[in-house]
C-alpha cells in the first residue's frame, strides 16, 4: 500500500461556515496549497506581506504532501497580491473575528491509494461495511507525532521539566556531540529553521534551555504537549468500550503558556459520503470526516487486518 505518492493523491477541502460581511478588521481568504504544511505556507505569506504570523488565524493544520484548501483570516492586511509558487489565495470577504479551531465543521477527502495487495483489497471489501455501520476507532494519526514520531516524547519531557532532555530528543542528537552547539548546527539541514534557531541561541547562551525552546513559536511548542496528550488518549481508546473518552488536561509548570485544557473525544467516528472506487491495485476513496478525525487512521483500519 502506498499513500501520498504525490500531492495530488491526497486532496483535502475544508468545510467551514464563515460570517462574511462587506467590512471588518479581518479579511477571510481561501488558501489552496500544494506540498506545504499550513504553518509553513502562512510563514511564506507573512514574509511576502512583511507582517507577523500572529495576524493570521485558521481552523486546523492540513497535511503537507497533499493539495489542501482551507479558510484563513488575516488582521488588517490585504493578502490578494501574494504571489508564491504552489500557494493560491482567493479573498472571500471581511469579518469581525479571526478564524479559530472551533469554526471547522468537517474535512472532505479524495484520496488515491496505490499498489494494494490482494489481501488488502480483500480487507477493504470486508471492512467497509463494518466502518459504515460502526465507525472506526478515532485515534490521533501519525501526523500528530511528527516526522520522527517522537513529538509525544518531547512533550512528556517538557511536562516533567526536563528541558535539556526535551531539546536533545527534538534535535535527535547523540551523546558524543551533545553541547558542541557549533558542530551540531553544521549538521542541521537549511530548511529546519526552528532547530537552527535553538542551536544559535545555545551558542551564545550555552545552558539556557528555556530560552532556547522559546525560540520555537508557541503554537509549535504546544504541538509537543498536544502529542503527549494525544498519546495518552490513544492508548486508552485502543482498550476502551466507551462512546467518548476525556482528553486529559495538562499543566506545564516550567512553561505554563503550553498548558492545555481537557476535552471529550468520540472513540468511534462514522465517515459521511463514503465511497470506494477500485481499479486493479489502486483505489480512490471519497469521504467526509468531522474536525479532529484523521483520514490516514480511517485508511489504516479500512485496509488492515484489525478493525
Amino acid at each position: 500500500m502506498i499513500i501520498k505518492q504525490k500531492p495530488s493523491d491526497f486532496v483535502v477541502n475544508e468545510v467551514i461556515k464563515l460570517p462574511i460581511k462587506k467590512s471588518g478588521d479581518y479579511t477571510y481568504f481561501e488558501l489552496k496549497k500544494t506540498n506545504y504544511t499550513t504553518m509553513r505556507a502562512i510563514q511564506q505569506i507573512a514574509r511576502q506581506l512583511r507582517v507577523s504570523k500572529s495576524r493570521f488565524g485558521f481552523a486546523g493544520n492540513k497535511d503537507k504532501v497533499a493539495i489542501t484548501t482551507q479558510a484563513v483570516s488575516i488582521w488588517r492586511v490585504d493578502p490578494s497580491e501574494v504571489n508564491l509558487k504552489d500557494i493560491k489565495i482567493k479573498v472571500l470577504g471581511k469579518g469581525d473575528e479571526p478564524i479559530n479551531l472551533g469554526d471547522l465543521k468537517e474535512n472532505a477527502f479524495e484520496i488515491i491509494v496505490r499498489k494494494l495487495s490482494k489481501k488488502e483489497l480483500s480487507n477493504i471489501s470486508k471492512n467497509k461495511p463494518k466502518i459504515e455501520k460502526n465507525g472506526f476507532v478515532n485515534l490521533f494519526g501519525p501526523q500528530r507525532f511528527g516526522s520522527k514520531l517522537n513529538n509525544h516524547i518531547v512533550g512528556r519531557l517538557l511536562l516533567d521539566g526536563k528541558l535539556e532532555a526535551a531539546i536533545k530528543e527534538m534535535l535527535g542528537s547523540s551523546e558524543r556531540d551533545w553541547r558542541d552547539w557549533k558542530k551540531l548546527l553544521k549538521k542541521v539541514p537549511k530548511h529546519l529553521s526552528q532547530e537552527k534557531a535553538v542551536l544559535n541561541w545555545l551558542i551564545t547562551h550555552p545552558t539556557d534551555w528555556g530560552g532556547a525552546l522559546r525560540k520555537i513559536p508557541k503554537p509549535v511548542r504546544r504541538l509537543f504537549v498536544n502529542a503527549y496528550q494525544s498519546d495518552i488518549w490513544n492508548q486508552k481508546a485502543k482498550k476502551s468500550k466507551s462512546k467518548t473518552l476525556k482528553i486529559p488536561a495538562i499543566k506545564v509548570a516550567k512553561m505554563p503558556e503550553l498548558s492545555l485544557v481537557g476535552a471529550e473525544r468520540a472513540v468511534r467516528v462514522k465517515p459521511k459520503s463514503f465511497e470506494v472506487d477500485t481499479k486493479k491495485a489502486t483505489i480512490t476513496l471519497k469521504f467526509r470526516l468531522p474536525k479532529g478525525a484523521y483520514a490516514t487512521v480511517l485508511i489504516e483500519q479500512l485496509i488492515g487486518d484489525k478493525l
